[in-house]
């Protein structure tokens, strides 16, 4: 039989009498009144029997008070069951936590060996790429200077006659003076 409410019902008045204690028969007769859930006699024996000295002692003439811990426990989160909620929450948080860090130790463990064979086989792959990619821009520089001093070389050839025109310009006759100003103009 599951005694949550039961027991959260007992805490909460053991808690609110807790420097005189109550009585156990009083608490059930007082549950009965205000729940549809019934407790009988032999019932609350088996209750006694499993939360005594647990949450709950006796101090003789029937009367029953809190332990300190449970005290404690009822002021700050209100009853039992929260607190046991609360406590479950924490614990399943706590084995998903450690399930998570074993199965990255797993892992990392399984491929430790595989990853620094693949690492060191790659090593000189990446190596040899790397001097591959330096020619090749060596050869691309080498390429594009070539490039400009050819461009060079053929803008001076461009140059050239036309230097060559102007200084003739003064041999030039007076039509080819007018075409040339003409021109200009």
């Amino acid at each position: 039989m599951d005694y949550t409410e039961y027991l959260d019902y007992t805490l909460k008045v053991l808690n609110d009498n807790y420097d005189t204690g109550f009585d156990l028969d009083k608490i059930r007769t007082e549950y009965n009144k205000n729940t549809d859930n019934k407790i009988d006699v032999n019932t609350q024996k088996h209750f006694v029997d499993l939360y005594n000295n647990k949450y709950f002692v006796s101090m003789g003439n029937y009367k029953h008070k809190n332990l300190p811990d449970t005290k404690l426990i009822i002021d700050r989160y209100g009853s039992l069951s929260e607190f046991l909620k609360l406590v479950e929450n924490e614990n399943k948080k706590k084995y998903k936590k450690e399930n998570r860090e074993y199965t990255l130790t797993k892992w990392k463990y399984y491929l430790f060996w595989p990853m620094t064979i693949l690492s060191i086989l790659s090593t000189p792959i990446a190596i040899t790429k790397t001097n591959e990619i330096q020619k090749n821009q060596d050869i691309i520089e080498e390429l594009e200077q070539k490039i400009e001093y050819m461009e060079l070389e053929q803008s001076k050839q461009h140059i050239l006659p036309l230097n060559h025109k102007n200084q003739d310009s003064s041999f030039q006759t007076s039509s080819d003076k007018e075409n040339s100003i003409r021109k200009r103009n």
